[in-house]
């Protein structure tokens, strides 16, 4: 059935993802969505630091997530840029996007999932 591998991870203004955060929540991942490709939303209420060490490892990770799209939802301009330019210059093995709406970031992921669905049958 769709839509129901979408996991929603909520970081707060302020938060630090350091390796282990960036591990844990890899891991979370994969326990909700072993059988099938799922979804994620990243929510950022302002600024969110990430380590490079949690991004390198996050990347590395991609060739062997069953994933079919990741959308980040915030509200700061300063975030929308840094995530728009990071995948540019680094794009991602799975469709990605930046959002202000929660509800059209969804919409965004159950359309791709529903794409994929019906490429496959």
């Amino acid at each position: 059935m769709l839509g129901q591998s979408v996991i929603h991870y909520t970081y707060l203004a302020g938060a630090e993802v350091e390796i282990k955060n960036a591990i844990m929540n890899h891991e979370l991942f994969m326990n909700f969505a072993p059988s099938k490709p799922g979804l994620i939303i990243d929510s950022e209420d302002g600024l969110v630091q990430i380590s490079t060490e949690s991004v390198r490892y996050i990347r590395s990770m991609e060739p062997s997530t069953p994933l079919v799209g990741r959308a980040f939802v915030t509200n700061s301009l300063a975030n929308q840029l840094m995530i728009s330019i990071f995948y540019k210059k680094t794009p991602s093995l799975y469709p990605v996007k930046v959002f202000r709406d929660y509800l059209k970031a969804l919409q965004w992921l159950l359309e791709l999932e529903n794409r994929k669905f019906k490429a496959f049958s």
